[in-house]
């Protein structure tokens, strides 16, 4: 039986000619492949028994429950070479598969199917962390529409067992902050999440009819 690698039709899969495919095929060598993990496994804002209905109402309850996931990098290494980006499928010997969003809300419990998120733009960020943090962030640890996760942390480092309403929804909140920054939407640098979330956070019994 003869295999061919290569793409019946060349009109889909056009980036053929510099996949990883054709480089292991060929018999060549390969470049090494890195994976890089940028979500932090310790939170620095604890989960308090008080935010728990904050967080059920907001729909990040089953995230937040979520710990230290081992990644396997050598499954990870084997879907890249399998990945066309052409078509945003894996390419598999049955045929092909995909990540959807579905996977996504029955993997992590996030809801998918709500109202659309749409980007909001200030020109005074501490303002806005003023009216839904109840604190005023240095201007050193704003970069550009970015918070410090490490300031954060050590704002928000506990929370009081007779705590008002208000101070609990602001603990809430900073606590979702810390997961998207740190799980969600992690960047290289580990240090920083976007700003533009934090105004979906005003209304956390709102915030859980977003998609």
């Amino acid at each position: 039986m003869t295999l061919n690698p290569r793409p019946i039709d060349p009109n889909v899969l056009y980036d053929q000619n510099i996949h990883q495919s054709k480089t292991i095929w060929g018999d060549h060598n390969t470049p090494e492949i890195n994976c890089r993990r940028e979500a932090v496994v310790y939170r620095t804002i604890s989960l308090h028994r008080n935010i728990l209905p904050l967080l059920r109402a907001s729909g990040f309850y089953e995230i937040s429950r979520l710990g230290f996931i081992q990644l396997d990098r050598h499954l990870i290494i084997a879907l890249i070479e399998r990945w066309r980006p052409e078509t945003h499928t894996f390419h598999m010997s049955v045929g092909e598969c995909t990540i959807t969003l579905q996977d996504v809300e029955v993997l992590v419990g996030l809801p998918v199917d709500g109202e659309p998120i749409i980007d909001h733009r200030h020109d005074d960020w501490l303002h806005v962390c003023q009216e839904l943090l109840g604190v005023i962030p240095p201007p050193e640890q704003i970069r550009g529409s970015k918070l410090s996760l490490t300031w954060l942390g050590a704002e928000f480092s506990g929370l009081a067992g007779d705590a008002n309403k208000e101070t609990i929804t602001r603990y809430a909140r900073a606590y979702i902050l810390q997961l998207m920054g740190w799980s969600m939407f992690a960047d290289k640098s580990t240090r920083y999440v976007h700003l533009m979330f934090l105004p979906f956070l005003a209304n956390l019994h709102h915030t859980g009819l977003y998609s």
